[in-house]
């Protein structure tokens, strides 16, 4: 495995991916999905302030350089169309072309759990939610 958290061996790190999931998970409002890795969130190392904050669909103003580029690439897939070149090219210089492929994949693979969780109205198990 190489970097902590990734499956590919320059692939984002698990703060990074998980930045992109609560993105999502928010921006669907798929309350599962956010209940689920906002507690992976904090054992990968996310504050609980920024998990808060990326599960109301806000942008924490203290994300790593890798994380903010996680947020914003995630967003600009979300809004749907091509992924901007200037977005595109920061990422790809910033994470490298491998850690950015696996973002993309991730942000695709949540966004279809997020509708699939929404679909069959997957509540979440968190007591305070209720």
């Amino acid at each position: 495995m190489g970097r902590r958290g990734s499956a590919a061996p320059n692939g984002p790190t698990a703060s990074t991916k998980q930045v992109a999931i609560l993105s999502v998970g928010a921006r669907f409002k798929a309350a599962y999905e956010l209940y689920a890795h906002a507690a992976v969130a904090g054992s990968e190392g996310l504050d609980a302030a920024k998990i808060a904050t990326l599960c109301a669909g806000g942008r924490p103003p203290d994300l790593t350089p890798e994380e903010a580029c996680a947020f914003d690439v995630s967003l600009a897939l979300l809004d749907g169309g091509v992924l901007p070149g200037p977005t595109y090219r920061a990422a790809r210089d910033l994470l490298g072309q491998p850690a950015l492929n696996e973002l993309v994949f991730w942000v695709g693979l949540y966004a279809s759990v997020s509708i699939t969780l929404n679909a069959f109205d997957v509540p979440s198990e968190a007591p305070d939610d209720a």
